[in-house]
């Protein structure tokens, strides 16, 4: 795969000044260790793309809360100063540009995010955006589910979509959104998904995300019930491995192309299938010492392109060699994992330290392209 390499002055904003000189005041030089100083120049690979093409990326990025406590979600009690995360004003500004580089770098028209505490994050991470550059999203999709940490998923694009509609497949945990598009002509629709967390209790987890894959599966039977070519991509932190059973089964997305090609009856394929084992993890669990690939993208196979089948070959379509885990050496620790923004325990210093990066999840990012009947 070809890629391009795309450079951008990171944090030289006011922002970040701020971020950085507060930080030295309340928790002083050696608490916060991570990213390299705020003039460095940051570089992430990504594939090619034409001025044309559609790029969707995905990403959950982390508990972004602001540091304001909300008395009506108790989920944000331990995003202040005083608690155990020390979570001040400048350290979310800090993590605000920091999120703000990456998508920058990567470019997308149509970001779908996860573990965000409200809009008004969204709203932040707008200005963030125009503060380093790039310019904020014209439109966001949100709205306050009602999950028990108090977390919720988006959509910021340059498109506006034609219609969103939620649905909640499990009380306090979270929604499932579904927006259509329709975009020079030919419509697609994509579904944010942010299954229950492996944390707790396992039986009642697997349970839950059952019952979340359940209901991804039925919304998209549902569309296409009434439109058998319907271009349709389900995204998200699904917290099982792309190749789990969960996937395959009940939301019945394989990585096998020409089996979801030939399927008359709905067949997702999921992207994860086309990139080498060794680049598809997303999530790294410390603890089991075990990369995960939780996150991810599965299409319908109006999306892929292939000149014999009869469904119609017209309409955007993935670009081929386009779907990527998005990895820069900045976003990484020392041993290649994702570096996360929280404090975390150092071995070698034996308490913790407060790691200033993005998040513990990695973005992944496809590239779609528009095909005329032509």
């Amino acid at each position: 795969m070809k890629a391009q390499i795309i450079w951008i002055a990171a944090g030289t904003v006011a922002v970040v000044a701020l971020a950085l000189t507060s930080l030295q005041e309340m928790a002083g030089p050696a608490e916060d260790e991570g990213v390299a100083d705020a003039l460095a120049s940051f570089e992430v690979n990504v594939p090619d793309r034409g001025d044309d093409d559609l790029r969707v990326v995905q990403w959950n990025v982390e508990n972004l809360f602001d540091a304001e406590d909300d008395p009506d979600n108790e989920g944000d009690d331990e995003f202040s100063p005083r608690s155990w995360r020390s979570w001040t004003e400048a350290r979310y500004l800090q993590k605000l540009t920091h999120l703000a580089d990456v998508i920058t770098a990567v470019d997308p028209d149509i970001l779908c995010l996860e573990e965000l505490e409200n809009r008004q994050v969204l709203e932040d991470l707008n200005r963030a955006l125009g503060d380093v550059g790039r310019g904020g999203f014209e439109y966001i999709q949100h709205r306050e589910g009602q999950d028990h940490r108090g977390i919720d998923i988006a959509i910021m694009s340059r498109i506006e979509p034609r219609a969103v509609r939620w649905i909640t497949p499990v009380e306090r945990q979270r929604d499932i959104m579904i927006a259509d598009f329709d975009l020079a002509g030919h419509a697609f629709t994509i579904l944010v998904n942010h299954w229950k967390s492996q944390w707790g209790d396992k039986e009642v987890g697997a349970q839950l995300r059952s019952r979340q894959a359940v209901a991804a599966r039925n919304a998209v039977d549902e569309i296409l019930s009434r439109r058998t070519n319907a271009a349709i991509l389900v995204v998200g932190d699904f917290n099982v491995d792309h190749e789990a059973e969960l996937i395959q089964k009940r939301l019945r997305s394989i990585t096998d192309r020409e089996a979801v090609l030939t399927s008359e009856d709905g067949l997702l394929f999921n992207m994860h299938g086309v990139i080498p084992a060794e680049e598809q993890g997303t999530f790294y669990y410390r603890r089991g010492e075990r990369w995960n690939s939780f996150d991810g993208m599965s299409v319908s196979r109006a999306l892929l392109d292939r000149e014999s089948v009869t469904y119609g070959g017209s309409g955007w379509k993935v670009k081929p060699g386009s779907y990527a885990v998005v990895r820069s050496p900045r976003m990484l620790d020392e041993e290649g994992f994702p570096l996360a923004f929280r404090k975390v325990f150092q071995r070698d210093l034996g308490r913790r330290v407060y790691v200033t990066g993005f998040s513990d999840h990695l973005p992944v990012t496809v590239t779609l392209v528009l095909k005329s009947d032509d």
